[in-house]
């Protein structure tokens, strides 16, 4: 019984390129799913940066309300501000601020904090 090398060494050949052939499919096959992947988490990603610049313009237009309407209540119809209500638009001007302010909030925050705590007659501050 002799063994033929040289059928050997076909048969080795053709079962190392059929091997090559199949590693090649698999790769580019995985190759392909990853880019895929890649560019559905480009497209999420895009649209939660959306959400969350909506959301972060939602908010400051939240507050910016909010710190006319104290403006309004306090400045223009009390002509005082207590501390505490103060410290509380103080605390809203400085997360609106945060999020991005234009400047057009600054010269109300700066008249608004230099009310007097207290109108006439009530001097606990409160």
């Amino acid at each position: 019984m002799g063994i033929d090398i040289l059928q050997i060494l076909t048969q080795a050949v053709i079962a190392s390129g059929i091997v090559g052939i199949i590693t090649k499919a698999v790769f580019d096959k995985a190759l392909k799913k990853l880019e895929a992947i890649k560019v559905e988490n480009e497209n999420a990603k895009k649209e939660n940066d959306a959400k969350n610049e909506a959301v972060r313009y939602g908010v400051q237009a939240l507050l910016r309300h909010e710190l006319y309407e104290m403006y309004d209540m306090w400045a223009t119809g009390k002509g005082y501000a207590p501390i505490s209500v103060k410290e509380d638009f103080s605390n809203m001007y400085e997360r609106y601020h945060l999020l991005g302010a234009n400047g057009v909030m600054d010269g109300i925050r700066d008249e608004f904090m230099n009310l007097p705590a207290h109108c006439d007659g009530d001097s606990d501050g409160n």
